[in-house]
């Protein structure tokens, strides 16, 4: 979606199908591209000047965090349901593969990288029995087993 910044007036809609539900958001400002990690397990690479569909990656389940690391030219998607991190790298504006699966821990969802150190940081923690699934939760988190938070970090 496109917007005008004075009025918050929408000017386009980009689809992103085949991606569904949206939630992690990466940019790469030198080529443009807008990377999105989708509830489906894809991720979708955007043209963010023409809105264009550049590329659909499979990625882990649970997205919720991406980034986009501009010295290595890789996404990284953080797949909570997975515990996973997909690696991807951009080795061009339209030429894009899935390097690894590298595994996390369970939970494992929100994503952030050290510019400087290129080390990523999450987070997750021990998990209780779920509730039961109902019709508008079918398929619930279980419960945080309380004093078990553990920040995590990767990187070389």
């Amino acid at each position: 979606m496109q917007l005008d910044a004075r009025t918050l007036a929408v000017q386009h809609r980009y689809p992103l199908a085949p991606g569904q539900g949206p939630t992690g958001l990466a940019y790469d400002p030198k080529t443009n591209r807008l990377f999105s990690g989708c509830a489906n397990e894809k991720l979708i690479v955007t043209d963010s000047k023409t809105g264009r569909q550049v590329a659909v990656l499979p990625i882990g389940a649970g997205v919720d965090g991406a980034t986009f690391d501009p010295v290595t030219n890789n996404i990284i998607t953080a797949n909570g349901r997975a515990g996973t991190f997909t690696v991807i790298h951009q080795a061009s504006p339209t030429s894009y593969s899935v390097v690894s699966n590298v595994p996390t821990q369970r939970g494992a969802r929100t994503l952030t990288q050290d510019p400087k150190t290129h080390h990523l940081f999450t987070c997750t923690a021990e998990f209780g029995p779920a509730p039961a699934p109902t019709a508008e939760n079918p398929r619930p988190w279980p419960s945080i087993v309380p004093g078990t938070l553990r920040v995590l970090e990767y990187g070389r």
